[in-house]
């Protein structure tokens, strides 16, 4: 048996199930995984692996679902060589085995730019079809977190911002087009679950998290393990105020893809926070957050039982 012989079918015996939390940005994954790092020891006791965010950036784990991808023409073994790179990287070299694997990976649905399009995450349906043959029948369960589009949308404009992206839309055709054609929740679990028709999928809304991520998170590993850590919003994922991104916009056009990105955070880093970026109206948010409402409910009709409408029960 040659070495990707091999290495396929340790790939095959490992895990007996997938957990993969798939986003979306901007719905605090984040602090769901900062949050989970810390417990990675708990995690290993009840029999789920969880590799970090930092581990699975390192080794592009996104990277093998990307769509139309070519490495030296070995579309289907790219996987497994990134994988190979994780099992030398894990943490825990005397575990053999575990169970369950947990990834939290947003980037596995698109880049942030995915929330600022026409519709969520064109290239979804996609990307879960190419998760989906990564998997090899695997058993699998996803989960995916949303929000509402009035706060969803000028946040993920604020972080392509922050990490200097060019030829993203004008916030005003970004605007325009969410309140003539508002973006749905509905239409991306349609094409996730055309994509990969065999997982399980779970959604909750960012909203809920917010009110009880201890209900989340036992939801994210399938039991109520409790005692989970506080932690406050990283600095990172903060949105920009409305200074500091006229102050990118005002950035001299000519600037290298490099200098670009330096010079959007250093400005990000300096940001006050003075004066909080929202493009909406008073009433078009609560246009928008109506269509929202009637989104959800759309989601629950067409498919029943996927969403979680956790308790609003604090800590």
């Amino acid at each position: 048996m040659d070495f990707w012989n091999r290495l396929e079918a340790r790939m095959k015996a490992y895990p007996e199930s997938w957990r993969i939390h798939i986003g979306a940005h901007k719905t605090a994954t984040t602090h769901v995984q900062d949050i989970l790092a810390l417990r990675r020891d708990v995690l290993t006791s009840q029999g789920i692996d969880y590799p970090t965010r930092n581990t699975l950036r390192q080794v592009r784990f996104a990277k093998t679902v990307r769509p139309q991808l070519k490495f030296f023409k070995l579309r289907e073994r790219w996987p497994f060589r990134q994988m190979s790179q994780w099992y030398d990287l894990r943490r825990i070299q005397s575990v053999e085995r575990l169970p369950t694997l947990l990834i939290s990976e947003e980037q596995l649905l698109g880049l942030s730019n995915g929330l600022i399009s026409s519709v969520f995450y064109p290239e979804a349906e996609e990307r879960m079809r190419n998760l989906r043959d990564l998997l090899k029948g695997a058993p699998a369960t996803l989960f995916l977190s949303i929000r509402n589009p009035a706060n969803i949308i000028p946040s993920a404009y604020s972080q392509c911002l922050r990490a200097g992206a060019r030829g993203i839309p004008n916030i005003t055709e970004i605007r325009q087009s969410s309140l003539a054609n508002p973006p749905s929740w509905t239409d991306l679990v349609r094409r996730i679950r055309k994509g990969f028709p065999e997982a399980r999928l779970v959604v909750w809304t960012f909203e809920d998290y917010i009110a009880n991520p201890d209900a989340c998170l036992d939801l994210l590993i399938g039991k109520p393990l409790g005692d989970w850590p506080s932690l406050e919003t990283p600095t990172s994922t903060r949105g920009m105020s409305a200074e500091t991104i006229d102050r990118i916009h005002a950035l001299d056009r000519s600037l290298s893809r490099r200098e670009r990105i330096e010079r959007c955070a250093k400005l990000a880093a300096e940001d006050t926070g003075r004066t909080r970026f929202q493009p909406f109206s008073a009433s078009e948010l609560a246009e928008i957050t109506r269509t929202y409402e009637s989104d959800l409910a759309t989601l629950d009709r067409e498919f029943p039982g996927v969403l979680h409408r956790l308790p609003t029960k604090g800590r």
